[in-house]
């Protein structure tokens, strides 16, 4: 089964400074090693690989945290070889600014926040598109074995993205510090009595990619999934009884934890009411825009909406009294160049608008009402059609047999059929017409019923 989800295009220019004047870190964790350590209350987290012949000093892969609201946070255990100052750093990227992307970050660990912030758009294009800068986000002590670090959206400004090539510790001679850095003493992550938590995966975000497809990042052409690293190694540790000290191996390698149940990497519980993502299947072969459903993909998940969901909306006109009085299952298929979209409708009355009347308003009809929001990862990209409408609003609106339907734009059409209880529909909707074409495997896009 192929989804859609959503890709876009990439020119990415990546620089890393030269900063000799440091040592080696104490600790690095790769994009792969956040990934796999992440644990994101809400939003979700993945890999994107940059295209090697578009990057110059290819940075290989990404580490990504999409946040969906401020206050969203992903949660890292970072290993902590000895107890000591250091310098919390990464190599970040940075972008032109852009709603709904690259957003502005703060970091804490053990519970106090450092005063470094991840400001990812630095201007408007034209400017150079994407680099990569190495940015310091404190310097506190870290007590050993590990440090919870928490990095979470600070605003809900401009973007929702975080990209991370790496997290690392680096030692740092407290003879050398700043005045304020000696009071950021950050306490232990944990006591020893929570090791076993501690050293647990919490994999809400980590889904195994044979369970859970990995989505591409909303600003790049990338339409190919980075695969979840395995995470099935037990954790390198030795405990003394008399002194509860554990050691813990500087190298990522000796960190792996054990997993636990993996849980999907989106997390629903801040999405606002009757709001829900939805996987759409391919379809090799088109079905025939007739209002009939019977040659509809056997993949396709129908949603349901039923009477009670109408008066919670606050539209006009009475409640429905039951399911018969208005209800409807939906379900959508889509191929290079359109967006499918079939419903039974329960509706006892049926008000059928006759040929010698304008049609209106969709909401003044009977009918599905389909709107479309076309993401600017989409309309910006390399499929752009030159267009990029703030909206799109399709009225699907029912007619008798043998009157004419709605006209909609381009080659978008559709199709009623009576049924027994109500009535069947089907329309084919051109993806051109919303801002991008063709449509492609990864390409996502918000929409309303």
């Amino acid at each position: 089964m192929r989804h859609l989800r959503h890709p876009a295009p990439l020119l990415l220019l990546l620089a890393i400074a030269s900063r000799s004047a440091f040592a080696a870190p104490a600790v690095q964790l790769s994009a792969e090693d956040l990934l796999r350590l992440a644990h994101p209350g809400a939003g979700e987290c993945y890999l994107v690989q940059p295209p090697a012949e578009r990057v110059a000093g290819a940075a290989g892969k990404l580490f990504v945290f999409a946040a969906a609201f401020p206050g969203d946070a992903v949660t890292i255990r970072l290993p902590v070889p000895k107890d000591g100052y250091y310098s919390l750093r990464s190599h970040a990227l940075l972008g032109p600014w852009t709603p709904g992307r690259l957003g502005q970050f703060k970091l804490s660990a053990g519970g106090v926040e450092l005063p470094g912030k991840y400001q990812g758009w630095y201007s408007t294009p034209p400017d150079p598109p994407y680099y990569l800068r190495d940015i310091e986000w404190g310097v506190a002590h870290f007590s050993a074995p590990e440090v919870e670090v928490r990095l979470e959206l600070a605003s809900a400004g401009q973007g929702r993205l975080l990209l991370l090539a790496d997290l690392r510790l680096e030692t740092r001679d407290p003879e050398r510090l700043k005045l304020e850095d000696p009071q950021r003493q950050i306490p232990r992550a944990a006591d020893s009595t929570a090791r076993g938590q501690r050293s647990a995966l919490r994999g809400q975000g980590q889904a195994a990619a044979s369970e859970w497809p990995i989505p591409n990042i909303d600003m790049f052409g990338i339409d190919r999934r980075i695969p979840v690293p395995g995470r099935s190694t037990a954790r390198d540790q030795k405990s003394e009884e008399a002194g509860e000290q554990r050691q813990v191996a500087a190298s990522v390698a000796s960190i792996a934890p054990k997993a636990e149940k993996a849980e999907p990497s989106f997390q629903t519980k801040r999405i606002r009411g009757l709001e829900w993502t939805t996987f759409v299947p391919h379809v090799a072969k088109p079905p025939v825009i007739d209002g009939k459903l019977d040659d509809w993909p056997t993949d396709a998940e129908w949603i349901a909406i039923d009477g009670r969901l109408v008066p919670s909306r606050g539209w006009a006109g009475p409640a429905p009294g039951s399911d018969a009085d208005l209800s409807a299952r939906v379900a959508f298929a889509w191929d290079a160049r359109f967006f499918y979209v079939a419903a039974h409708v329960r509706d006892d009355e049926r008000a059928a608008k006759s040929d010698s009347r304008k049609w209106g308003s969709p909401w003044e009809h009977d009918g599905l009402v389909v709107l479309f929001t076309p993401p600017r990862w989409l309309t910006d990209s390399r499929r752009s059609t030159g267009v990029a409408p703030l909206e799109v609003v399709f009225g699907l609106n029912y007619h008798s047999p043998g009157a004419r339907p709605r006209e909609l734009p381009g080659a978008s059409r559709y199709a009623v059929q009576d049924t027994a209880d109500g009535y069947a529909l089907e329309a084919s909707i051109e993806l051109a017409t919303l801002g991008w074409r063709p449509a492609e495997v990864g390409d996502r896009f918000p929409f309303s019923l």
